[in-house]
């Protein structure tokens, strides 16, 4: 396996790479009538990493493509006039083969999601379970740091949390991390009855101890500062394999995720890409406050996982 990628310029150069080799992404944009993310979108276009198609309302899209540097006769139009059509046509471009990966634009993330993973759309992946990958990329720390899920599942069950790993791991391992070290998250590193997040986090750190969980290392429950700093991890015993060296991330919900996330979107100056997986395509998935630099790794993660998947 090639060395891990250490940060987000590594993974666009590796991009481009692929690129070369393979092709130029398809990428559909769902919601593009948005300034910012048709900005993200042009400079992607313009490093010749995709191919363009916009899903919006029709004028408001060509409004926002004669405000930006592309012309007409780059990118394609699909006019939907309401976020929910748009949400329908992204799904059965996508599941028809005619999209490598769906970019989210001015469309919330709850009509975005029921739309394209109804039964009737044929976008998911099998019995695959969907969750949201963030990628951070801060000066501070020296590696990758990925954190799940911050979008998708609300209060996931042990079950479902599993799953939320495994996908995690997965995209860990597109960037060559090949045993990623696995922190759960909660506010104490200790076992308390009284707060069960506690309780379920020392249940899945013991099944990877008896290798139920395969791929990666895991401790819980951890302290943020613990997961990321090995100075904190020392000053509180906190012995492991993981502990200060962690490159993932699991939140216990959906509230802690996006408060980290958006934490780091909006004061830590960190370059940050999300994607959600488990669809027939990955999905490019910032967040509403994200700039159009984070837009722009958005999509450059997605399309890396659309590349390295093929």
């Amino acid at each position: 396996m090639a060395d891990p990628i250490r940060n987000l310029d590594d993974l666009q150069v590796r991009l481009r790479q692929m690129v070369a080799a393979k092709g130029k992404v398809r990428a559909a944009i769902v919601g593009a009538d948005d300034a910012v993310t048709m900005e993200a979108i042009s400079r992607a276009k313009g490093e010749g990493l995709i191919e363009v198609t916009l899903i919006g309302p029709g004028d408001t899209v060509r409004q926002q493509l004669e405000r930006s540097v592309l012309s007409s006769d780059q990118v394609a139009l699909i006019a939907s006039e309401t976020p929910e059509r748009a949400a329908v046509e992204a799904a059965a471009l996508a599941s028809g083969g005619g999209a490598d990966i769906l970019v989210r634009g001015k469309i919330a993330a709850r009509e975005l999601l029921q739309g394209l993973f109804k039964a009737e759309a044929g976008f998911r992946r099998g019995k695959a379970i969907v969750s949201h990958v963030a990628v951070f990329d801060h000066d501070n720390y020296p590696r990758l740091l990925l954190l799940s899920d911050a979008a998708v599942n609300v209060e996931p069950d042990l079950a479902r949390k599993l799953a939320i790993i495994d996908n995690a791991v997965t995209v860990a391992n597109r960037l060559s991390v090949t045993i990623p070290k696995v922190a759960l998250l909660a506010a104490v590193e200790v076992i308390y009855p009284a707060m069960p997040v506690t309780m379920e986090a020392a249940v899945i750190a013991k099944m990877a101890d008896k290798g139920q969980i395969k791929n990666c290392r895991i401790d819980g429950p951890l302290s943020m500062d613990v997961a990321v700093l090995p100075e904190v991890a020392r000053q509180k015993g906190a012995v492991s394999a993981v502990a200060g060296e962690a490159n993932i991330l699991i939140a216990p919900n959906i509230e802690t995720a996006a408060g980290v996330y958006k934490g780091m979107a909006l004061f830590s100056g960190a370059k940050i890409a999300g994607a959600v997986i488990g669809g027939k395509v990955p999905i490019a998935f910032p967040s509403r406050c994200d700039s159009a630099r984070n837009i722009f790794h958005a999509l450059t993660l997605a399309a890396f996982l659309s590349l390295s998947g093929r």
